[in-house]
């Protein structure tokens, strides 16, 4: 019982502590609360990380971005494969991060050579 887990327990009511034990049984119940959304420097940090790791297929990339937020503590049910390619694409084109993945077209590696 509380009252030997707590000193100075038996000076409070006994209703008082029915709705305490009550409103702690309610609390229980509902649902572990899930991370938070990644922001937008998480999502680079983590695409950075998965496509200069080792070689994977484009076909998998959105899916590891998302195992490696998650093993952070995001939640990442909102995450689209769009926004992961969009961010990879983004950040390839502005010079952060090597194309390892070969996805992108690139003028320069297709210019007629006439």
């Amino acid at each position: 019982m509380m009252s030997d887990e707590i000193p100075g327990i038996d000076k409070i009511p006994e209703e008082v502590l029915k709705e305490i034990e009550e409103a702690d049984k309610r609390q229980k119940r509902t649902r572990p609360r899930r991370g938070r959304r990644p922001a937008r420097s998480d999502i680079m940090r983590a695409v950075a990380e998965v496509a200069s790791g080792p070689l994977i297929r484009p076909e998998e990339f959105p899916d590891l971005v998302r195992e490696r937020l998650e093993q952070q503590g995001f939640n990442t049910s909102h995450l689209s494969d769009k926004r992961v390619w969009a961010t990879y694409e983004e950040m390839v084109r502005r010079g952060k991060l090597r194309d390892y993945l070969r996805v992108l077209y690139h003028e320069s590696n297709y210019s007629d050579s006439e």
